[in-house]
């Protein structure tokens, strides 16, 4: 991971979370669809987020593939 940011605590939204797993705005979307991440917490109908500390075990143990 190079030079890459997070919080271990906290919510981040999808545009933080695929800057920080190093892939585009939306195969991370493509991801959530297909369950290889999972689903956001929704604040609202415009706002999606993510555990910190989620996105950094993804980052770690890599992306799962998807459910079959």
């Amino acid at each position: 991971m190079a030079n890459n940011h997070i919080e271990i605590s906290g919510n981040i939204r999808a545009k933080q979370a695929s800057k920080y797993l190093s892939i585009a705005i939306s195969t991370y979307w493509l991801y959530v669809k297909n369950g290889r991440i999972k689903k956001p917490i929704k604040h609202g109908a415009r706002i999606s987020v993510w555990q910190a500390s989620y996105i950094k075990e993804l980052s770690q143990n890599g992306i799962p593939d998807a459910d079959k």
